[in-house]
């Protein structure tokens, strides 16, 4: 269940989800039970108007922490919008530092493993995933639907990034072009990806079919990231979920980041 406000003291905190505060922002904290040791940390960051329980509810990722040992926290956004740097419709708030401030303060809670820091983020929030592991080098991976980077970033260490793009995605398009959901144009998802692979000293991309989706992978990257895109045929700009798509998106992007 949710429990009201409260703030993270001691030195856990109990199986379920509460929300928390880190100044005049708040996040929801999801406890699988029977948490012991270095836990993964996995946050959520949902599409425009999306409330953090809005994510929490879409993604459905209560079975995947378990079984993965690991904490999932969904921030909340303001006014339903995340400021990715160069997007969306002038949201002005510092959710870079907002995100890092929140995984400071789960940390000092619950002890997290260094290795598994992710960003999760379907649309506005897959942009932001990458702004925020482009600035903070603590986010060891992000996996993203329907978003691309909207800002120019300097990367202060090698990331995993997986993007899963859609053939039909009229918003995050494989080759770039104006969207009247953002109010920008978007750069092509393919050329962001090829640039963070030859800043993370990846070499030539491979592609594979997987059915009628193909996969983009870079090899031999800094550190042992992955660097890859996954072309979805027949894919629009929307959240796929198991009673209108056959299968929920949610615990997909989780096996792309933990396995």
């Amino acid at each position: 269940m949710t429990g009201p406000g409260c703030r993270v003291v001691g030195s856990a905190v109990p199986a379920g989800t509460r929300r928390f505060h880190v100044g005049h922002r708040s996040y929801l904290l999801a406890v699988p039970t029977g948490l012991h040791g270095p836990a993964g940390l996995v946050v959520v960051l949902g599409g425009i108007g999306w409330s953090a329980a809005d994510s929490a509810r879409r993604f459905r990722l209560g079975p995947s922490a378990a079984r993965s040992h690991a904490v999932v926290a969904y921030p909340e956004p303001v006014k339903g919008l995340w400021n990715a740097g160069g997007c969306c419709r002038g949201a002005p708030t510092d959710d870079v530092g907002f995100l890092s401030q929140m995984r400071q303060q789960i940390a000092r809670a619950v002890p997290l493993d260094g290795h598994r820091q992710l960003l999760l983020g379907f649309s506005n929030g897959g942009m932001l995933a990458y702004f925020a592991a482009c600035a903070d080098r603590h986010w060891t991976g992000i996996v993203v639907l329907g978003a691309s980077l909207t800002t120019r970033c300097t990367p202060s260490h090698a990331f995993s990034i997986t993007n899963v793009n859609g053939t039909k995605d009229a918003v995050a398009r494989w080759n770039g072009g104006y969207s009247t959901s953002t109010g920008i144009s978007m750069p092509a998802v393919w050329q962001i990806d090829q640039e963070f692979a030859a800043v993370f000293g990846c070499g030539p991309s491979a592609g594979t079919r997987k059915g009628d989706d193909t996969v983009l992978t870079y090899g031999r990257c800094t550190g042992g990231v992955v660097v890859r895109d996954i072309r979805v045929a027949g894919l629009a700009h929307h959240w796929p979920l198991r009673e209108f798509d056959g299968y929920d998106m949610g615990p997909v992007m989780w096996r792309l980041a933990l396995g």
